[in-house]
């Protein structure tokens, strides 16, 4: 719905999730996927939709007054500032060597903005966010800041009998509010050896894919670093 509204002025759609309780509370959301109008003076109204599917939506936003399409000049101009803002200056690097400031970033992003869209963990997700948390503490290469911030978030998490955990305290962890001497994790995403060419390229999913690699090679360098972790690690064929 956000992309098919792209290319019209007078409205801008943004998502709201169901773990973000106060503005779901604010707006008395109780149905997903819905469509509340929020007004620049501060008040909202719940928006009728024949049907809860995206082209409904679509083509409700579009008969709102003062919604119209933008002219092709007005798109081209938008993307164009979009780019402007976005791009960063090349920066050369060597392909044949693995970057920690990629590493970090994919740890960051996947700890702080991922991780962020569950309010709780539980269940299955909980053991396969338990069993990464122990492969990277095992298996990071390096050791220093990152390794004993994860060493110390596997240790927190294999100590508690709960059944659920609430993001916010993983979060508290990784930001080290308990003030715990040599555990930091940078937060900010910082590409070398996955910057892309132009913005939306690359990034993350490069940079996650690294991180999957050298664990994948430290752990072929020092296969017995993971007995008696709990880790369920299989071996695949074809």
């Amino acid at each position: 719905v956000i992309l098919d509204l792209l290319q019209y002025s007078g409205v801008q759609v943004r998502r709201a999730l169901s773990s973000e309780l106060p503005l779901l509370d604010i707006l008395n959301i109780t149905a997903f996927p819905s469509i509340y109008l929020l007004h620049p003076s501060g008040t909202h109204a719940h928006l009728h939709s024949e049907k809860r599917l995206r082209f409904f939506f679509s083509s409700l936003l579009r008969t709102l007054p003062g919604v119209q399409r933008r002219s092709s000049f007005e798109v081209a101009q938008m993307g164009a500032l979009k780019d402007k803002q976005n791009s960063e200056p090349w920066r050369d690097f060597d392909r044949s060597k693995v970057y920690t400031a990629d590493l970090e970033s994919a740890l960051h992003y996947l700890l702080r903005v991922e991780l962020a869209a569950h309010s709780t963990l539980e269940g299955e997700e909980l053991k396969v966010f338990k069993d990464f948390v122990t492969l990277v503490a095992k298996l990071y290469p390096g050791g220093g800041s990152v390794v004993k911030l994860m060493e110390t978030l596997s240790d927190w998490l294999l100590s508690l009998p709960l059944q659920q955990i609430p993001y916010q305290a993983v979060l508290d962890l990784v930001d080290n509010k308990m003030k715990i001497s040599g555990v930091f994790l940078g937060a900010e995403l910082r590409w070398v050896g996955c910057q892309g060419s132009r913005p939306g390229l690359r990034g993350y999913p490069c940079s996650l894919w690294t991180l999957f690699h050298v664990l994948t090679v430290q752990h072929d360098a020092t296969p017995t670093v993971l007995d008696n972790t709990g880790t369920e690690i299989r071996d695949h064929q074809g």
